[in-house]
């Protein structure tokens, strides 16, 4: 991973809300957190071997629900191919069941990745909001 890393950043970095001006940094702690195993990035290819969709996992304690959680923190795709993204949700939910997870959580932007987790029976009534100081 770390040989793609520069472009695997560049998806991730698309992805996620964060402060532009701390990039590096960003890009060493998502690093080192997918190398010693903290963060999975979880990336598909199409037929010409390049990269087709990126999602970036975290498994962590919900301490205030005392429930265990899959956040997603990254998520990219190329296209909007319903099969690829049915197959990407089902082995997500396969791997968050596997590890003992009560719920997956995410944040987005995007309307098609809202409207989609709401076909799924998520609710997505609630905002992310980021305030820099």
């Amino acid at each position: 991973m770390s040989r793609n890393w520069t472009e695997i950043w560049a998806l991730i970095e698309e992805a996620t809300p964060g402060p532009i001006s701390c990039s590096n940094e960003r890009s060493n702690n998502v690093l080192e957190d997918a190398i010693i195993g903290r963060k999975k990035i979880w990336i598909s290819y199409d037929q010409k071997d390049e990269f087709d969709g990126l999602v970036g996992t975290e498994i962590y304690l919900d301490r205030i629900n005392n429930l265990k959680t899959m956040e997603i923190f990254a998520l990219w795709a190329k296209d909007s191919n319903e099969d690829s993204w049915e197959s990407g949700w089902e082995i997500l939910g396969r791997y968050a069941m596997k590890e003992e997870c009560k719920r997956i959580v995410a944040y987005t932007k995007h309307s098609r990745i809202l409207d989609f987790i709401e076909y799924h029976g998520g609710d997505t009534s609630f905002r992310f909001c980021d305030v820099p100081l």
